[in-house]
């Protein structure tokens, strides 16, 4: 699911020096930064920085915690440009009970910009059901150890607000050509359940790179980030980080955010990738798709298509002094639907 950049831009803009009186702050998330928890990937458009965080609110309309595998990706683009995205599942209690409140809370913002966020929110939470279509701002501020998020409420917009649009990955090209391996370990997974079936899964997962191009592992265990609303297919965003060494010895870094779409018969993702290994940024700029296998456990194969001018036409090649081209295999069978009835994730 994407967010309009010239929404989320003009809404800085226009909030940037003042808030508008008109929006009520409903409750305030605590965010504490784990400083263990910190990654970083120096690529060649953007950097990422992925922090992991606990969190706490203390309101009149909710009380609760986060559950494990809170975090917060930054891409911080080279033209001077943030996007930030916070996933999380408080688990509390509002006035009829135990319930618990999804958010993802995104942010498109320049340096120097107040921060201001459009969160997602589904929840259990019958007190907070009407959240899911409301008209929200998340309001951030740092904090010593972390950020405080002040959720916002616009009591003058009583229009009900759409649910997200799911973008499609593109599935137009041949992707024959596989850069990357990945194998998976499935966790945990938390679901909540909000009106109008409203669905929220995080799902925790391990990786490993096995492949001789590149010997790899995560550098913590990761979440897939699941969401679906009514009338619309199932989303998945899994974003993970692993380190290890390239064909030549390289000690290297990968940055992977596998956004796609996922109707129980066929996957379908198209990733996002960062790397801090200057013979792969033409990787950052290529078209790019996702697929899985099983044998017997979950793998996930990253491919682009078969245009050499990618890799041996990448800027600033010439001024590292490095070879660009990567060992990209020849088309293998893969299997982009996924049979295994006990579990359905791609990563």
């Amino acid at each position: 699911m994407k967010l309009s950049s010239t929404y989320l831009f003009s809404l800085a803009a226009l909030l940037g020096c003042a808030y508008a009186d008109s929006y009520k702050e409903l409750f305030t998330v605590n965010i504490t930064e784990d400083s263990t928890r910190n990654y970083t990937v120096e690529g060649h458009k953007c950097d990422i920085e992925m922090q992991y965080f606990s969190g706490s609110v203390v309101s009149d309309v909710f009380n609760g915690e986060t559950r494990s595998g809170s975090s917060l990706v930054y891409k911080n683009f080279k033209d001077g440009h943030t996007e930030s995205r916070a996933r999380y599942i408080l688990l509390g209690k509002d006035s009829k009970g135990e319930c618990d409140l999804f958010i993802e809370d995104n942010g498109l913002y320049k340096e120097n910009q107040t921060v201001i966020t459009k969160p997602t929110i589904i929840t259990t939470c019958e007190d907070l059901a009407w959240l899911q279509t409301a008209d929200v701002q998340g309001r951030v501020e740092d904090q010593e150890n972390g950020k405080t998020v002040k959720i916002m409420w616009n009591e003058s917009n009583t229009s009900l607000i759409p649910y997200p649009t799911v973008t499609m990955p593109d599935n137009s090209r041949t992707y024959d050509k596989k850069l990357f391996t990945f194998d998976i370990g499935i966790g945990s997974q938390v679901d909540v359940i909000g009106p109008d079936n409203a669905l929220a899964v995080m799902i925790e997962f391990t990786c490993t790179s096995p492949a001789e191009n590149f010997k790899a592992t995560g550098l913590d265990t990761f979440v897939d980030t699941r969401m679906q609303f009514k009338g619309q297919i199932q989303t998945l965003s899994a974003r993970y980080i692993l380190q290890g060494k390239d064909d030549e010895g390289r000690d290297c870094k990968v940055y992977i955010e596998n956004n796609g779409v996922d109707d129980f018969t066929n996957m379908i993702t198209e990733p996002f990738i960062v790397t801090d290994n200057p013979k792969w940024a033409w990787i950052e700029s290529a078209p790019l798709h996702g697929s899985t296998s099983w044998s017997p456990n979950l793998q996930i194969h990253l491919w682009t298509v078969n245009d050499p001018s990618l890799w041996t036409e990448q800027p600033n090649n010439d001024d590292t002094g490095i070879d660009s081209e990567i060992e990209v295999e020849d088309n293998v069978e893969v299997d982009d639907n996924n049979d295994d009835s006990d579990s359905d994730n791609e990563n």
